[in-house]
């Protein structure tokens, strides 16, 4: 009956207003495991007023038809046409409902709608899908459509949960019964323990672990390592594996639809993660320098240019300006063992730069500031969840992009070091995250829209004749217009 499926109860209430006259052909989309077959069925019961409850799976005359690969092959499209054509046993109609029908290719699907349009009065079609996108306009526009969304707080329907099982249900209850059976806390805190662990184990031992967990879906472990490393990295624990398990999880999820060798491909992944993270923790030997007093005198010309873009105006005081707010800016520090691989990619990015004439000029501060720049975006990493730190040194013309467009977002992000003004474009082309760096922290301190930026910008802060010249970049002072980042961290919660 549909008082027994739990949430979803704005289409409960449309099922109810049409069950006594029920479309020919109803279409149910959403994730898998989100209730689309249980709310069919139920639907049915709801109809026979629960004469049937107990038999609904296997009632002759309701057939379910599900593919066993990833086409939905004409056989079954046979099968359903040869069940429609038979008399109806002990109902007064007869019901079929295909599940996974996104799966169906051109000849199947064009096979599907002549069976809809020729099937006998009472005979009713309900259609499973995750992605409404995947079927044929034809069967699209024929049907009567119901949109499945994850359900919100599972635990207030059942208590029960872990929040482990929470999170890997994703508001789908049908993946109850898997998650139960595979025990997923202690799963979830092996993987946990294996990404704590990773850069310390072999390659023999990521196989053994594997092959030891092959009977797990891979989508499901995928989810697992990708839940693991987010926890970890808001922890500001085994970073480095943690930011690259985050994005290679991420795009392992992307792909997931499309591939029929998952177990393959999330072997290789695994193996390549292993081997990017000895990359990136590999030392770089560098010639030390003798250390000599800086005066003024001693600075690059570079240097002092950085030094006197940052005046105190009249009208704009650092601290007086910025401490009041430090209470809505969210703080994230590194430990200095955790900031080794960003020295050694620096320290490559640099000596790559410095081939590139433009570069060849700002050699006193080109580190500080490559640097600084890429503490911000690993700060911004951990509040969004996923790593958008473009760690590839490539050619200049890349870095146009927007910092956040691993996201789908068209917004940049600005960091300076504690006390100096932060300087960005004239004319912005997108919103700005501004961060400030003290030391092994960075306080991300919110967005700066474009209105924003044009409106607290002046030539005042800039005292540089170069930077004048060029007629590019402007100092910021606008933190009390900006739009500061909830302290939940989570991206969708903005409010543009």
């Amino acid at each position: 009956m549909l008082k027994d499926i739990i949430g979803h109860e704005d289409i409960k209430h449309s099922l109810r207003v049409i069950q006594n006259k029920l479309p020919s052909l109803l279409l149910f989309t959403g994730p898998k495991g989100v209730g689309k077959k249980h709310t069919a069925l139920n639907l049915i019961d709801e109809i026979y007023k629960g004469s049937f409850t107990s038999r609904l799976d296997t009632h002759p005359d309701i057939l379910i038809l599900e593919p066993d690969t990833k086409v939905f092959k004409l056989e079954l499209i046979e099968s359903m046409k040869n069940f429609i054509s038979e008399t109806a046993f002990e109902l007064d109609s007869k019901f079929v409902i295909l599940r996974d029908a996104d799966l169906m290719n051109k000849e199947s699907a064009n096979s599907c709608l002549k069976i809809f349009e020729d099937a006998p009065e009472n005979t009713y079609f309900i259609i499973l899908a995750e992605s409404k996108e995947l079927l044929i306009d034809t069967i699209r526009s024929r049907g009567l459509s119901f949109e499945f969304s994850p359900i919100k707080d599972l635990k207030k329907y059942l208590p029960e949960l872990t929040e482990t099982e929470v999170k890997l249900m994703g508001g789908c209850i049908g993946k109850r019964s898997t998650l139960s059976e595979l025990g997923v806390d202690s799963l979830y805190s092996e993987v946990s323990q294996l990404l704590c662990d990773f850069k310390n184990v072999n390659y023999a031992f990521i196989l053994d672990w594997f092959i030891a967990h092959k009977e797990i879906e891979i989508p499901l472990l995928n989810t697992l390592f990708l839940l693991a490393s987010q926890d970890l990295a808001k922890k500001n624990k085994s970073l480095n594996t943690s930011l690259i398990f985050l994005n290679s999880c991420k795009d392992f999820k992307d792909k997931i639809p499309t591939n029929l060798r998952l177990d393959m491909h999330f072997k290789n992944m695994l193996i390549q993660n292993r081997k990017n993270l000895e990359d990136i923790e590999t030392p770089i030997l560098v010639k030390e320098k003798p250390v000599i007093p800086i005066t003024t005198e001693t600075l690059d010309p570079i240097d002092r240019i950085n030094l006197e873009d940052n005046p105190e105006v009249k009208s704009f005081n650092f601290n007086d300006s910025v401490n009041p707010y430090l209470d809505k800016f969210i703080k994230i520090s590194f430990s200095d063992d955790e900031l080794v691989p960003l020295n050694n990619f620096v320290n490559k990015i640099v000596e790559a730069k410095l081939k590139e004439k433009h570069y060849q000029v700002d050699d006193g501060s080109l580190r500080k500031r490559f640097y600084t720049g890429f503490l911000g975006e690993m700060a911004v990493s951990l509040i969004f969840e996923k790593n958008t730190v473009d760690w590839a040194i490539g050619n200049s013309k890349i870095f146009n992009k927007a910092d956040l467009s691993a996201l789908g977002k068209n917004i940049g992000i600005k960091t300076v070091e504690w006390g100096k003004f932060p300087i960005v474009h004239k004319n912005p082309k997108r919103p700005e995250i501004i961060n400030i760096r003290e030391g092994n922290s960075i306080y991300v301190c919110g967005i700066a829209s474009k209105e924003n930026m044009e409106k607290n910008s002046t030539d005042d802060l800039i005292l540089s004749d170069q930077l004048r010249q060029r007629n590019v970049k402007t100092g910021f002072y606008g933190f009390s217009d900006l739009k500061f980042l909830p302290k939940e961290r989570v991206i969708q919660k903005l409010n543009r």
